[in-house]
């Protein structure tokens, strides 16, 4: 993100909000795949922490 803002005075803004999109949506399909195989029970009880 810091890179980002960086070099976002040099880009289009189509161009940063692109890239911010990239890095938002990699870091949510890391975070999607370190759950990916958990039991139902786990996960089951990782919602009930966050809401």
């Amino acid at each position: 993100m810091h890179n980002i803002s960086k070099i976002s005075k040099h880009l289009p803004k189509a161009s940063v909000i692109k890239l911010i999109h990239g890095l938002v949506f990699s870091y949510l399909d890391y975070c999607n795949s370190l759950l990916c195989g958990l039991p139902n029970k786990q996960i089951q009880r990782l919602q009930k922490f966050c809401w």
